[in-house]
């Protein structure tokens, strides 16, 4: 094997050994967040790593490759967060349902929150990949169904649960939205709170 041919494949293999799965993972999550899911480039994220493209090919086939261990571990991550909140939520459903507000509240502006500017493009890109549409669905069913549980505990017609856990939900990828451009202030941020607690959860407890 010709010297110089044997030295870059044994440089590929070495960044593919100090470089893990996760870690181009990472940074296409990292893209991602920055630029959507149009910014998963492997030769841009092998110029942010710092390695070269052997390194990404030692472990992936392509880029949709990646880009669907990507999602699928984002959607691992979020079926355990709704398991954990069914396990921990407070008793007091009004606790629970503000709970879910509060995190937004404290993770905005949108630039300060990964988590929220990932799902918001994951979104964006599921309106055009079937596939990521499809995955998309099973969260969305996943977190209806708890919020669904816990608007339960405030009225006792499962259909009527059902109703205000839909509003619930569609609310909090609104606000999303609105927080997520980070131009919003203190005092808006208190008022989009006002507004689920005084009309999505008081008014599921009134009825």
């Amino acid at each position: 094997m010709n010297s110089k041919v044997a030295n870059r494949s044994a440089s590929a293999q070495s960044s593919s050994t100090r470089l893990s799965r996760e870690d181009w993972i990472d940074a296409a999550y990292a893209a991602v967040v920055e630029g959507g899911f149009s910014a998963v480039r492997v030769l841009t994220l092998a110029e942010v790593i710092g390695v070269t493209r052997g390194s990404f090919y030692w472990h992936f086939g392509s880029q949709g490759e990646l880009v669907d261990a990507l999602i699928d571990r984002w959607c691992v991550q979020e079926a355990q967060r709704m398991q954990d909140f069914v396990v921990v939520r407070p008793t007091d459903p009004v606790e629970a349902l503000m709970g879910w507000v509060d995190a937004l509240m404290h993770s905005a502006p949108g630039s300060d929150f990964p988590h929220m500017r990932f799902g918001l493009a994951l979104r964006a890109f599921a309106r055009r990949n079937e596939a990521a549409a499809l995955r998309l669905e099973e969260i969305d069913k996943k977190r209806l169904k708890v919020l669904e549980t816990v608007f339960r505990d405030l009225t006792p017609e499962p259909a009527r649960a059902r109703k205000f856990a839909i509003a619930y939900y569609l609310a909090l990828g609104g606000a999303a939205q609105f927080l997520g451009t980070g131009s919003t202030g203190q005092m808006v941020r208190a008022e989009v709170r006002t507004v689920f607690a005084e009309i999505l959860v008081q008014a599921a407890r009134q009825g």
